[in-house]
C-alpha cells in the first residue's frame, strides 16, 4: 500500500508514474458495485492524449450482465487537471467516445503486461456497442485500482490499445474522482 493518504484527486494527478505505478502493483481494485451509479471526471497524463482526449468523464452501471460503462466527450480547457469538465453535445445528446464491460484481469492470457495487475479490475472496450465511429475504441484496455484503500471516491487507471493478440501498448495514466450521481434518465 501507498503510504500517502487520503489521495486527493489534485494530488493524485500531481504525483507522476512512478507513484501511479506503485499504486497500480500494490492497492486494491474497486468494486464495480460501488462505481455503479456514478459519473467520474477524469484526467489523462499521456502526451497521446492531447489528440484523442485529455479530459473525460467515465461512466458506470450494473445489469444483470454485470458492471458496464461509457466515456463522454470532454471540452478540453488547457487547464489540466483543473478547470471545468463541460460535455460536448450533438444534437441535443451529449456525445459518448466508446462502451467498456467491467472485468477481471485475465489470469492466462498470454499477455505480460497484465502480469503485475493481476488482482486489479479491467476496463474491456472490446463490446459489441463499440460500432461505427467507436470500432477503434474495441482495442481499449483498461486497468483500475483505489488509490485509497476502500473510498471508492478516487480511482487511478492506466490505458492501453491491444494491437496484436497477446501485447498491449501503453498510451497513458488516468485519474478518475469529483464522482457526481449518475442521473436517472442517463441514456445508456
Amino acid at each position: 500500500m501507498t503510504t500517502q493518504q487520503p489521495w486527493t484527486f489534485e494530488t493524485l494527478a500531481q504525483a507522476g508514474r512512478a507513484t501511479f505505478e506503485q499504486i497500480l502493483c500494490h492497492n486494491p481494485p474497486p468494486d464495480p458495485a460501488q462505481l455503479a451509479g456514478y459519473v467520474y471526471k477524469g484526467w489523462n497524463d499521456g502526451f497521446i492524449t492531447y489528440l484523442t482526449g485529455r479530459k473525460f468523464k467515465k461512466c458506470f452501471w450494473v445489469d444483470g450482465d454485470g458492471g458496464h460503462g461509457c466515456n463522454l466527450v470532454i471540452m478540453y480547457d488547457f487547464q489540466e487537471y483543473r478547470g471545468e469538465w463541460r460535455e460536448v453535445s450533438l444534437f441535443g445528446q451529449t456525445l459518448k467516445a466508446g462502451y467498456y464491460d467491467i472485468q477481471e484481469v485475465p489470469q492466462a492470457s498470454g499477455i505480460a503486461e497484465y502480469v503485475p495487475y493481476q488482482p486489479l479490475k479491467l476496463l474491456n472496450y472490446n463490446v459489441g456497442r463499440n460500432t461505427w465511429l467507436n470500432l477503434p475504441l474495441r482495442t481499449i484496455r483498461d486497468v483500475v485500482a483505489l488509490p485509497n484503500p476502500d473510498d471508492h471516491e478516487l480511482v487511478l487507471g492506466k490505458a492501453y490499445i491491444q494491437l496484436l493478440p497477446l501485447s498491449l501498448v501503453f498510451v497513458s495514466y488516468f485519474v478518475l474522482g469529483m464522482r457526481e450521481p449518475l442521473a436517472a434518465d442517463f441514456a445508456r
